[in-house]
């Protein structure tokens, strides 16, 4: 590995670190310290395992993806330390899409972020947190109840709601809470009784019943 010397490189008009091996390196040190931060404060906001998912996901993608390139390009410099033509204009370009591919084609194919707006997930969420839509967790059978989940209403626009009832299943509201084939639910994610009463409804199959924490003011499938 080159050594940082006086006679330092100019990397991408970004970074002077005496080596373009160094650089990507670093470059890529950079991209996945902010890239866990950002997981790290949504979980933070939004204890949630399939987001705990996709932060390992992506995680796993940056850092090994930063140490190969560091070793390939690394290999290429000869023992003068003079980097081949690649690294020029094309080898910009390369880093270039890389980045493009990785931030605008992988991650929204993933993951995504949403702002919760209103309060009907509150304690748990408020107004303005900021979650992180988590599309590879969802899939058969990977539905839990408690699971929170991003649906779009009858309008079309996206709303956060907590899984209650799961296919098959009879779900009711009386005296004050939720009832579950015949057995109360223990909810401790709630702050507050619950104030309406639904008779007893059967879910479809293929169907998830969703309500919000704030079960008083929410727009959710007991409506």
């Amino acid at each position: 590995m080159a050594a940082l010397s006086e006679d330092l490189d100019l990397t991408f008009g970004i970074l002077a670190v005496g080596s373009y091996a160094s650089a990507f390196m670093l470059l890529f040190l950079i991209v996945s310290c902010g890239t866990a931060y950002v997981w790290a404060d949504a979980l933070a906001r939004n204890k949630s395992m399939a987001q705990a998912l996709v932060w390992a996901l992506t995680s796993a993608l940056v850092a090994p993806l930063g140490f190969f390139l560091y070793i390939w390009i690394h290999l290429r410099e000869g023992p003068t330390g003079i980097t081949p033509p690649l690294f020029s204009v094309r080898g910009l370009a390369i880093l270039a899409t890389v980045f493009l591919v990785l931030f605008f084609g992988i991650n929204p194919s993933i993951a995504f972020p949403v702002t919760n707006e209103g309060a009907s997930m509150e304690p748990e969420l408020r107004a303005g947190d900021r979650l992180i839509g988590d599309k590879l967790s969802v899939g058969a059978g990977s539905l839990r109840r408690g699971n929170i989940v991003l649906l779009r209403d009858l309008d079309g626009d996206l709303i956060v709601k907590r899984i209650v009832g799961l296919p098959g299943e009879t779900i009711a509201v009386y005296q004050g809470r939720t009832w579950i084939n015949g057995q109360e639910l223990a909810e401790p994610y709630l702050n507050s009784r619950i104030r309406y009463f639904m008779p007893p409804l059967s879910v479809p199959d293929d169907t998830y019943f969703v309500l919000g924490d704030n079960r008083n003011i929410s727009v959710d499938s007991h409506i």
